[in-house]
This record gives C-alpha cells, sequence and structure tokens, in this order.
C-alpha cells in the first residue's frame, strides 16, 4: 500500500498509536497529513483520512506525545515556532476516510527560537520535550507546554 502526498514534500513523519494505526506527516507546506497506515503491500494508493495547517512554511519536526489527557503532537517548523496539538488521533477516526469530523486544536503556541526549528524529541512520559534549531539552540520545554 501507498499513501500518496502528491501536492507536496513530505519532511517528517510521527506513528499516533493511540488511533490505533495511524500516522501524522508533516510537510514543506505548512500541512499535517493523517494516514492510515494499514498493514500489507499493493499497487494502490491512499488518500489522506484529514489535514490541517499547523505552520507557515515548512514543518521540519512532528512526534507524538503521551499526556494524562490523551495522545498530544508537537510538530515544528521553519516558523520558528513549535505547535503542540490536541484531538489529531480522534481527528483521523471522526474522519474515518471523508476528510470531515472532529479538528485537532492547538493547545500551546512554544515560541524562544530565533531561527527555524529543524529537530525535537520528548522524553517517554511526555513529561518534557526539546527542540533545536538553526539558531544553535536547544530549548526545553515542561510537560504543560508539550
Amino acid at each position: 500500500m501507498s499513501m500518496c502526498c502528491s501536492s507536496c514534500r513530505v519532511s517528517c513523519i510521527a506513528p499516533l498509536a493511540a488511533a490505533g494505526q495511524v500516522l501524522a506527516s508533516g510537510c514543506y507546506d505548512g500541512m499535517v497529513r493523517l494516514w492510515a497506515a494499514a498493514g500489507g503491500s499493493g499497487a494502490g494508493s491512499s488518500p489522506p483520512l484529514a489535514s490541517f495547517t499547523a505552520h507557515k512554511g515548512p514543518i521540519k519536526a512532528a512526534l507524538a506525545v503521551p499526556s494524562g489527557a490523551g495522545q498530544l503532537l508537537v510538530t515544528a517548523g521553519n516558523d520558528r515556532v513549535a505547535r503542540v496539538w490536541r484531538g489529531v488521533p480522534e481527528a483521523a477516526a471522526a474522519a474515518g476516510g471523508t476528510g470531515g469530523g472532529r479538528q485537532a486544536e492547538v493547545v500551546a503556541v512554544l515560541r524562544g527560537h530565533g531561527e527555524g526549528i529543524e529537530a525535537a524529541v520528548a522524553t517517554p512520559d511526555g513529561a518534557w520535550c526539546c527542540t533545536g534549531g538553526w539558531d544553535s539552540k536547544l530549548l526545553l520545554w515542561r510537560s504543560g507546554a508539550c
């Protein structure tokens, strides 16, 4: 099976385990696209379950972060901010392949980088996340922010 993102270049991928077999891709057009990651192989191509604008410009990092209220998605990009999203796996499940349904919402905007963000990582328990960018900074964020 293949997933086709013909309108953009994919720059990062994050598995969203809370929703089962869902992947989030970050793209150079600033969009996050949610995909059903069904097993198997084949010549067919499937469209995204849902998509939303996450950044102004390329998304360079995406990661799933566990939290007490479910799973969060952190995205970071060339616009010098990281955004924390709630409801992303649920939005994919509600869309059911139609592109409709529940929307993901921003719960935090992490500012502090002077240039684009290239990387992000979180501790396994979701207590901390860290972003790194072209400004040569590593910024550490507490659980409430990520």
